[in-house]
């Protein structure tokens, strides 16, 4: 890929995670790996209108020459440790998708299992991570072992947003938006089943459940659905019905 196409590339990738509220103006990191060199957006770059002197490169196994170690990124070395630990990766992304924060500072599990999307490309859990400060040796460790140990896609930290990986920039951006899309459904369904978000049923489950119910109800106005009536209830519908 050519120098000025990863620079659009990650470009775009900004605009897109400020204007869907992924990340503020001057929060997150992008980084894509491309014939051995890892382009990477500097910290506090504004990406509303990210510059290319936002972006700078390194390699796999050395960082940049061209900024003293004041400058570079407090997660520089998280990226190049998963680089390379997994040869297949071509990009990580580092946002703040506002729902999914919110489950994971709460302590909360996401649900990926009510669409098929978020299933293949999430797995069955989103591991949650407790914080850990910046440039500290913890946050290299959990974060490399929450990917490599657990075989995660997305990976979020507790008041520090999410993390998402991908053969190329497109997949990693469609697992971020599918974090955060998981995140709000688990919400809104959470309203129904409000005492515990990981009760929740799969939609499979849950529509078995509908069918059940409509096949044993036999009332004429079914007014027991819409919670108008507290006496009617399918079993005895069906009682009257064979009693006439």
């Amino acid at each position: 890929m050519e120098h000025k196409e990863i620079i659009k590339q990650i470009q775009k990738t900004a605009k897109i995670l400020h204007r869907e509220m992924m990340c503020t103006a001057k929060s997150g990191m992008i980084s894509i790996r491309d014939k051995g060199k890892i382009f990477f957006t500097m910290p506090h770059a504004f990406f509303p209108g990210l510059k290319e002197t936002d972006i700078h490169f390194a390699t796999e196994i050395e960082k940049p020459q061209n900024l003293s170690s004041e400058e570079f990124p407090p997660d520089l070395a998280i990226h190049l440790s998963l680089y390379q630990k997994h040869p297949e990766l071509g990009a990580i992304l580092h946002a703040f998708p506002q729902s999914a924060g919110s489950l994971a500072i709460a302590g909360l599990d996401i649900q990926t299992h009510y669409q098929t999307d978020s299933l293949e490309m999430l797995g069955n859990v989103i591991p949650i991570l407790q914080y850990a400060a910046e440039k500290t040796p913890r946050r290299l460790r959990i974060l490399t072992e929450a990917f490599t140990k657990d075989h995660a896609q997305a990976v979020l930290m507790q008041n520090d947003g999410c993390w998402t990986c991908g053969q190329n920039l497109e997949e990693a951006l469609a697992r971020m938006e599918l974090v955060e899309t998981s995140a709000k459904m688990n919400l809104v369904l959470a309203a129904f089943e409000p005492e515990s978000l990981a009760s929740l049923s799969p939609v499979s489950s849950v529509t078995a459940k509908r069918k059940k119910s409509s096949t044993e109800c036999s009332c004429s106005d079914h007014s027991h659905l819409s919670g108008t009536s507290k006496t009617c209830s399918g079993k005895t519908s069906r009682k009257k019905n064979q009693a006439k």
